[in-house]
């Protein structure tokens, strides 16, 4: 081996966690898991969970998702438009 590997996790500016040394792959992923959640145990994201509510008859709380997202991102076209394609061409609420 020509160099040791120094692996660094910085978050913020600063030093969250290190390690040095070569470690096997498993290793490598318990250490990430600490930090960074499995995707399947993420919470879903505000468009699934409007999705859902959409799904489950529920459009007041599809639309209250949508307009706090629109809010937040009122650059984001997809989420102006999103009625419209949820609703096959009409309104979903």
């Amino acid at each position: 081996m020509r160099s040791v590997p120094d692996v660094k996790l910085i978050s913020q500016g600063g030093l969250v966690d290190s390690f040095q040394g070569a470690l096997p792959e498993k290793e490598v992923r318990e250490w990430l898991n600490r930090y960074f959640p499995s995707p399947s145990d993420a919470p879903p994201s505000p468009e699934e969970q409007a999705e859902e509510a959409l799904s489950t008859g529920d459009a007041a709380g599809a639309r209250e998702i949508y307009q706090t997202l629109i809010g937040q991102y009122p650059e984001h076209y997809a989420y102006q438009i999103w009625p419209c394609q949820s609703a096959g061409g009409g309104r979903a609420w």
